[in-house]
């Protein structure tokens, strides 16, 4: 007699307040409690409220000559995520996997992988 193979079928919806949200890096630790935060940022230069240029002979924008206040490099914290230590390993290898995936198809190689395939957490 065969044996009935056990299946799980994912349906996924969008929740009307989601967005992407760009990410280059990230901050965090381990809680009181045991698990996981992080916090998500960008890191982008400051906009000054002031730029000032030499004006050319011919009254035509030159170099620049200051600004105010001077440019800082600043992180923009855009999310928190609480994790568990079995849920930060479980999407640290698939993160990892992802990226291997894409460096192979930027690189022509054939080990690109199996595409958006989901990351189990407990």
């Amino acid at each position: 007699m065969a044996q009935q193979v056990k299946k799980v079928k994912f349906g996924f919806k969008r929740d009307d307040n989601y967005r992407l949200i760009p990410v280059n890096g990230v901050w965090g630790g381990a809680t009181a409690r045991g698990d996981i935060r992080v916090d998500f940022f960008y890191e982008s230069f400051t906009i000054p409220n002031e730029v000032t240029h030499e004006l050319t002979l011919d009254n035509r924008l030159g170099p620049e000559l200051g600004r105010k206040p001077a440019q800082d490099l600043q992180r923009t914290v855009l999310v928190g995520m609480m994790l568990t230590p079995e849920q930060a390993e479980s999407i640290g290898r698939w993160l990892q996997e992802k990226a291997i995936e894409v460096r192979a198809a930027k690189e022509g190689r054939e080990d690109k992988g199996s595409g958006s395939v989901g990351v189990t957490t407990h």
